[in-house]
């Protein structure tokens, strides 16, 4: 019989104020993985901690992958918890929305909420608004650059999902070129 109490890995405890003093206001951070990397689970567990640690700061999660019902209970999994305490976390499961709606509804949350921290899973699911004639590694710029002006003009720490290429082995290393184009 499988113990399901067994850590696969190296256990990795972080308190909410690890989470907001570690990621900076105003800048974006990136979390960067191939497949199945473990990127949607290292933000639920950023976005539960930061929402649960200080009352008064909320997080919004853009999930454009995973539906918002399946993600709080992925979150209610990972943390133990039977609920997804107060309105401190706010899951947006729009589909295909664009960088602009994405910092809209940001600025229309934060007149409501003490929005401290934005996660987007994943970059290459935003949708840029416009299509570029340089193909969408200019569209990819141009949403990383609005993120980066939404975190500092709103003061806001945000953290982007990035999916990596699938090939390669397991001895490479991530590098830029890994990056999908």
């Amino acid at each position: 019989m499988k113990n399901e109490n067994k850590v696969n890995g190296q256990l990795v405890t972080m308190t909410a104020t690890d989470v907001i003093e570690g990621l900076r206001k105003g800048k974006v951070s990136v979390i960067a993985s191939r497949p199945a990397g473990g990127k949607t689970t290292l933000a639920c567990l950023i976005a539960a901690n930061a929402s649960r640690g200080t009352p008064d700061a909320a997080v919004v999660y853009f999930s454009l992958e995973t539906p918002s019902a399946q993600l709080s209970e992925r979150i209610k999994s990972l943390t133990g918890a039977n609920t997804i305490q107060g309105g401190n976390l706010v899951i947006d499961d729009t589909a295909a929305i664009d960088v602009d709606m994405i910092c809209q509804r940001v600025k229309s949350l934060k007149a409501k909420k003490n929005i401290q921290l934005v996660i987007v899973d994943y970059l290459q699911l935003v949708n840029c608004g416009k299509r570029h004639s340089e193909g969408r590694q200019a569209e990819i710029v141009e949403i990383g650059e609005k993120l980066r002006e939404l975190s500092k003009d709103e003061d806001v720490t945000v953290v982007v999902l990035v999916q990596m290429k699938r090939n390669g082995t397991a001895e490479d290393s991530l590098g830029e070129c890994d990056l999908p184009k």
